[in-house]
């Protein structure tokens, strides 16, 4: 019993380590609904079938990306010949020396999604699954319609915040493969969630309460 009662500090501990390796860094933007927002959608027709963020994270901040979360309405220019449309989220590598997203560095593309079709504000968060990045590091997330089998005229508001409320990127929009231009003061609204690198400290401390556990019963 009493053998126990010593490994018990560094478990406590470990564990205590561990959650608070969980907690998370958010970083985002306002929606601006009260502003015009620029139209994106299926087809080279629409104002735009690329749309997204560069980002740079900072030093202090968590590096994993967990999630990111952006509006869209559907409702945009809507007639008979509008309907909902296909699109993917990607991630890159900023190519700063060519100012646009690295071809070979593409780092995460989701599942196809869909626009759902109805008015007003849709928030679509994509979970990433722990995409591991570096501060200092300019990165671009976007969304795109390019290659998605798209044959209508789907268009859509993306939401974006006026004003340039995010220093580290700014929005960028275009089509085609990888077309992304900057809109100069402006940033999508978005939220991005992101976590700090796994530390094993944890276990370690456990591992290591439980050798000495095993240490002091052979010295007997």
């Amino acid at each position: 019993m009493n053998d126990f009662r010593a490994i018990l500090p560094g478990v406590a501990l470990g564990l205590f380590l561990s959650v608070a390796a969980a907690s998370a860094t958010i970083i985002q933007t306002p929606l601006d609904a009260a502003t015009s927002s620029p139209t994106w959608g299926g087809t080279s027709g629409a104002q735009y079938q690329n749309v997204g963020q560069t980002f740079t994270l900072q030093p202090g901040q968590d590096t994993v990306l967990d999630s990111i979360t952006c509006y869209i309405d559907d409702y945009a220019e809507r007639s008979s010949s509008h309907s909902p449309f296909n699109f993917r989220l990607y991630v890159y590598a900023w190519d700063t020396s060519y100012n646009r997203p690295d071809p070979a560095k593409e780092l995460f593309r989701s599942e196809q999604l869909t626009t759902n079709g109805l008015a007003g504000w849709q928030i679509v968060t994509v979970p990433i699954g722990g995409l591991e990045l570096q501060t200092g590091t300019e990165y671009v997330w976007f969304l795109s319609s390019v290659g998605e089998g798209n044959t209508n005229y789907g268009t859509a508001y993306i939401g974006f915040a006026y004003s340039d409320p995010y220093p580290f990127g700014t929005m960028r929009v275009g089509s085609g493969y990888l077309g992304l231009s900057g809109m100069s003061g402006t940033d999508m609204a978005f939220v991005m969630t992101l976590s700090a690198v796994p530390e094993p400290t944890g276990l370690v401390l456990l591992a290591s309460a439980a050798l000495g556990l095993v240490l002091k019963r052979r010295a007997r």
